[in-house]
């Protein structure tokens, strides 16, 4: 019968109405959730399109100041190394010939102008240069060495060409600054050689060193086949002779090697080749397929001299760790033999200064410690009106609320005592279960621990009716306090207590209306529970109590025992009576004095419309002190009149029309 009781789906029966309210919530709480998800989504994608815009804005403003930076420097090659931008016509009539004479010139210049764009472009990988900075370098050179061989702007170009790699294998192979090696280079245009040690070759740095370095390059090229006449002064011989003097310490190519090759190199070219494309973002001339080609290549050649590096990396650290972990393990504990006691030492050392500074400093610290105290506590005593008075009204409303609602929470209550009771009959042989098991694990201990509780129990006996009796008149007074105090509370609240009551007895029987029927039957189960948990564990059960019984009896036996603190026993009651006594003798006037007052005070609490007749209690004080006097047991009662009747026949009337009215 106990596993009908809550089934699912007799709760369901009795109050479908919950199952479409809570559908409704559930559709309230997807809507909310999805609606947040959506949400989120949202400023997930305004986030993304924000960053996507900043870094837009960002390529944007490199592109365009890449840009501007070449279009200057482009300007410049076409001014230094071509015919200025200018058409044949336009050349041939800047210069005063006609097209046919000016037309072999003028293609020569284009082509020393084309040779440094296409070298510009391809500088990523050959040197490691951004067409810009290419440009840069090469432009600067050009007007020295024009001038040094006669205006001969295609040989201006390619010797131009020939000295940025050559600086370029110089910074890959020495590992020295490109800024450091281009200063080398460009103090020889300014007859300057004081930098030439920059180069990190073993040249002088002197007009004398670079002499020997020319004379050696002569020599050398003579040997190879190539005789060359480098003379000292001249801007052009002097830049040659260099480059050569980088070919022949074997150091020519290896720019563009590295880029290929190397970490460092590759990842130049890589940057090179990024900066390009910027540029090329903005110039509606270039190539931008290209320049992305260029990119992927060079970060291709990155990927490819990096990964492997990455690989044995990490190989070489797990090879180091298996090296290493024996050998700190061998290390490891001398070492802290060696390190620990010093340390703990100092620790100690640490901790006693410590110790002393402060004990040193408390005389010091007391008057500040004491001053902040004193401090607190009248700050404390300045609150306390205020902190009692707000806690005051916090209670009070508290209290006001709890009564307000209390209607509407009573058959939310019942409710609940009813999921309790369910909760509790479908789990009752659980619960008997383990109750049983607890009880006979508290008859075991107990038997296991007989001899001590039977030892200790006359000692503890003893000290409680000690402490009674000691403590018999002033439990006494609290006692007649409390219940005057209690008799004029309920006096004064009387009218509202009745109010309260009828309202709490309609709730909670309007609730338990509601289940009355299925109440009979959980408690019929409950019950029935019980009694058969009873039964299985009855044998037992008795056994115990009966082998603690036994075990008592053994210990006290039904007369005074003749040693041991109970030995005295028949004299406690006598004494404590003769306390009892002195006590109430002692307190009369105050039982006289608090009985008039509570006279004085019930007549007060009721209102105009309530008519009562107090009768005088002087008698029942005289009674009273006699009755002290005399020892003996004496009533007090004070009977209480509404309309010239007593309370308890005053209200049956309405008591009886309220229970008829529950009836109906």
């Amino acid at each position: 019968m106990a596993a009908e009781v809550g089934k699912v789906q007799y709760k369901v029966e009795l109050d479908d109405s919950g199952v479409e309210k809570q559908a409704d919530k559930t559709e309230s709480k997807l809507k909310s959730k999805f609606g947040a998800a959506a949400k989120a989504v949202g400023a997930a994608a305004t986030a993304a399109v924000a960053a996507g815009a900043a870094a837009m804005v960002s390529i944007t403003k490199q592109a365009v100041s890449q840009y501007a930076e070449y279009e200057q420097l482009i300007g410049g090659t076409k001014l230094l190394f071509g015919a200025n931008g200018k058409s044949l016509e336009e050349y041939a009539e800047s210069v005063g010939k006609t097209t046919d004479k000016a037309k072999a010139e003028y293609e020569k210049l284009i082509a020393a102008q084309d040779y440094i764009t296409s070298k510009a472009k391809s500088a990523y990988k050959d040197v490691q240069m951004s067409q810009n900075d290419y440009l840069e370098q090469v432009n600067g050179l050009a007007t020295g060495l024009k001038v040094s061989l006669k205006g001969d702007a295609e040989a201006a170009a390619i010797l131009a060409d020939k000295v940025v790699t050559a600086e370029a294998d110089i910074v890959a192979a020495t590992g020295t600054s490109q800024e450091a090696v281009q200063n080398a280079f460009n103090g020889i245009m300014k007859s300057n050689y004081s930098m030439l040690d920059n180069l990190q070759l073993g040249i002088n740095p002197t007009k004398e060193g670079m002499q020997e370095v020319i004379d050696k390059v002569n020599e050398w090229n003579k040997a190879n086949g190539n005789l060359t006449k480098y003379q000292m002064g001249n801007l052009a011989d002097m830049q040659a002779a260099l480059v050569d003097y980088v070919k022949m310490q074997g150091m020519a190519g290896y720019a563009a090697n590295e880029g290929a090759q190397t970490i460092s190199g590759s990842l130049a070219a890589t940057k090179a080749a990024w900066e390009n494309l910027l540029t090329g973002m903005a110039d509606s001339e270039a190539n931008v397929g290209e320049l992305v080609n260029n990119l992927i290549d060079s970060a291709s050649s990155l990927l490819d001299n990096l990964i492997p590096v990455i690989s044995q990396a990490l190989e070489g650290i797990g090879t180091a760790i298996a090296e290493i972990a024996p050998k700190l393990a061998d290390a490891i504990p001398p070492l802290i033999e060696k390190v620990l006691p010093p340390l703990l030492e100092s620790g100690a050392k640490v901790i006693e200064t410590l110790a002393k500074g402060i004990l040193a400093a408390i005389p010091k610290l007391m008057p500040t410690i004491t001053q902040l105290l004193l401090d607190l506590a009248q700050m404390i005593i300045t609150m306390a009106p205020e902190i009692v008075k707000t806690g005051l009204e916090v209670i009070t409303q508290l209290a006001l609320g709890i009564a307000k609602a209390l209607p509407t929470m009573m058959p939310t209550i019942v409710d609940c005592i009813i999921t309790i009771v369910e909760t509790l009959i479908d789990n009752a042989d659980m619960l008997i279960d383990a109750a049983i098991a607890i009880i006979l694990a508290l008859a075991d201990g107990l038997i296991a621990s007989q001899d001590k509780l039977v030892a200790k129990a006359p000692e503890l006996i003893t000290k409680l009716v000690l402490a009674l009796i000691q403590a018999a008149p002033k439990l006494l007074e609290a006692a007649v306090k409390l219940i005057l105090t209690l008799v004029d509370g309920m006096v004064s609240a009387f009218p509202k207590l009745i109010e309260a009551g009828q309202k709490t007895v309609e709730s909670v029987k309007s609730g338990f209306k509601e289940k009355f029927g299925d109440a009979k039957n959980w408690g019929r189960d409950l019950l029935q529970n019980f009694i058969d948990g009873i039964r299985e564990k009855w044998d037992h059960l008795k056994q115990t109590v009966s082998s603690v019984a036994q075990t008592v009896k053994g210990y006290l036996h039904f007369s005074t025992p003749d040693v041991g603190p109970l030995k005295d026993f028949g004299t406690y009651a006598p004494d404590m009576m003769d306390l009892y006594a002195k006590g109430i003798k002692d307190n009369t006037g105050k039982v006289e004095d608090t009985v008039a007052d509570v006279s004085r005070r019930v007549s007060e609490a009721f209102t105009a419309d309530v008519s009562y007749n107090l009768p005088d209690i002087s008698g029942y004080a005289a009674d009273l002190s006699a009755a002290i006097t005399a020892t003996s047991s004496t009533s007090i009662i004070v009977p209480l009149s509404i309309d010239g009747r007593e309370i308890a026949r005053a209200s049956a009337w309405y008591m009886n029309e309220q229970l008829a009215w529950e009836a109906r």
